[in-house]
């Protein structure tokens, strides 16, 4: 490759849906790449080929959002020279907004989903493929786990990463939002861990009533309350007997 080869611009990579890479601005600090490997423990970038054509870009020549990138942003945060930023949409928002004709939503986002426990796995599996959160600003970008064997699956693109990485995750990307779907004696463990992270609301599926400081904000849903109205008015349609039993 002689010079003039090399000076020619590389094109942007735009297909991720949160970040843009400019490959143009990389100075091969290697910054991004240690971030993604040894703190994110993702590797979706790391450097290839060698000398003089040494680049940093995801695998296989890929773009960004071709490969198992979890959208997190941290790569962006560290990056000196601007070869990744965030992606902004600030312009489509005021679009949206000064258009009478739509109605705008704003969700705080992004959020992280913990618990892959069994007794709640088809809830925790619909959570993390939901399509319709995105329509109302909700992202979840990473679920949490205990169990070794969950610990690096993907599940609807999303890495399941160790709960010890929780609180340190949702503070580096200022989360908010964070979802337990756990069995009832995790649950608690759990909050703890997003109160220190600094997420502000919680919406809770446990079976569990969660202690936390009076500034959190905690929604639970009830599923078992929810089945057994669901189930007391299917009996009353078909006349089938009610057994009452008196309170203690």
């Amino acid at each position: 490759m002689c010079i003039r080869d090399r000076l020619q611009p590389a094109p942007l990579d735009e297909s991720s849906p949160s970040l843009v890479r400019d490959p143009n601005k990389c100075v091969l600090c290697g910054d991004c790449v240690r971030m993604c490997w040894e703190i994110q423990g993702i590797g979706a970038i790391d450097f290839t080929h060698r000398g003089h054509e040494v680049s940093v870009q995801p695998a296989f020549g890929k773009q960004l959002g071709d490969v198992e990138c979890v959208n997190c942003g941290q790569c962006a945060s560290v990056c000196p020279t601007g070869a990744l930023t965030i992606k902004s949409e600030v312009d489509q928002v005021w679009d949206l907004l000064a258009d009478p004709s739509e109605t705008v939503i704003v969700q705080i986002a992004p959020a992280v989903r913990v618990g892959l426990g069994e007794c709640l796995s088809l809830i925790h599996i619909s959570l993390l493929g939901h399509e319709r959160f995105s329509k109302f600003g909700l992202r979840i970008v990473a679920a949490f786990d205990t169990d070794p064997e969950k610990i690096g699956l993907w599940i609807h693109e999303k890495a399941v990463l160790s709960l010890d990485q929780l609180s340190d995750l949702a503070q580096r990307m200022s989360v908010h939002l964070g979802i337990i779907t756990t069995p009832a004696e995790a649950a608690q463990a759990v909050a703890d861990e997003m109160v220190k992270g600094g997420i502000q609301a919680i919406w809770n599926f446990a079976p569990v009533k969660l202690r936390v400081p009076e500034n959190i904000i905690v929604h639970n849903e009830d599923l078992y309350s929810t089945l057994a109205s669901l189930s007391w008015k299917l009996a009353r349609r078909f006349n089938v007997p009610i057994q009452e039993k008196e309170a203690v």
